[in-house]
């Protein structure tokens, strides 16, 4: 006989051990709306005033050493490529850490001549913001389209417009390291039934086809979105909609 939802589920919960429980608490406590929040405006890391005030003083970093040096109305490789650096470069910096490292060996093949040109620096610079700051390609597109404009307000507004999207983006790129260091493909389907254990015991919510939940089908982005919407708000009139239903324990 095939194995049905509810006990495919406990068959998995069943062989979940102490240490991956307090690795998936961890990392749901760590993506929680409210630590979300404690990140962007009380501290991020070593930065007290979160990723807000890290970008505003990016930003007008930025824009101070831009003016001085002129930047803002050159269109020339070395120029863009300068001004890229201060956005990404110190950004790297103030977060420390591995960060800070990435930031040094960059610094150290400039200072070596390193790198075979401007552009070379340039595309560096992109692959570090990708890689480390969660930067956008369509974002990248737009910050390079402002700072090649040579016209100080369009490059002051990309920058601006680029820095508060970091605000986020480093956010939900260090929710996804977190995650990847805790969840990998051999214990994914561990999780996925820990985040049903979790909707109930935490929300009284269970998905309306549970099987579907701990299959690779459904992917995981859609599973959090749940997760985080009941962390602010149980109204049970969303559950229908978020596609699950109130969950009552079987009476033992």
């Amino acid at each position: 006989m095939p194995p049905t939802p509810e006990s495919r589920l406990e068959e998995i919960l069943g062989g979940i051990s102490a240490e991956e429980a307090a690795k998936f608490k961890e990392h749901l406590e760590y993506r929680s709306p409210q630590n979300v929040r404690a990140m962007k405006f009380q501290k991020f890391g070593p930065i007290e005033g979160g990723t807000e005030k890290l970008f505003d003083d990016i930003y007008h970093s930025a824009y101070a050493t831009a003016k001085e040096k002129g930047l803002q109305e050159k269109k020339d490789p070395k120029s863009i490529a300068d001004a890229l650096e201060l956005i990404v470069v110190e950004t790297l910096k103030k977060l420390g850490g591995a960060e800070a490292e990435h930031a040094k060996t960059f610094e150290a093949l400039k200072s070596s001549g390193g790198f075979e040109g401007d552009q070379e620096r340039l595309n560096h610079l992109l692959q570090l913001a990708a890689s480390y700051l969660g930067a956008e390609e369509e974002r990248l597109g737009a910050l390079l389209g402002g700072l090649r404009s040579g016209e100080a307000t369009l490059w002051a507004q990309s920058v601006r417009q680029f820095t508060n999207h970091l605000k986020d983006s480093v956010i939900d790129h260090y929710i996804t390291q977190h995650r990847l260091e805790r969840v990998n493909q051999k214990n994914e389907h561990k999780f996925r039934a820990y985040l049903v254990k979790h909707l109930r015991d935490t929300h009284t919510a269970t998905p309306d086809n549970v099987a579907r939940y701990i299959s690779t089908l459904t992917p995981m982005q859609e599973i959090f979105q749940r997760v985080d919407t009941l962390s602010t708000s149980e109204d049970p009139a969303r559950y229908k909609a978020l596609g699950l239903k109130k969950y009552q324990a079987p009476k033992k």
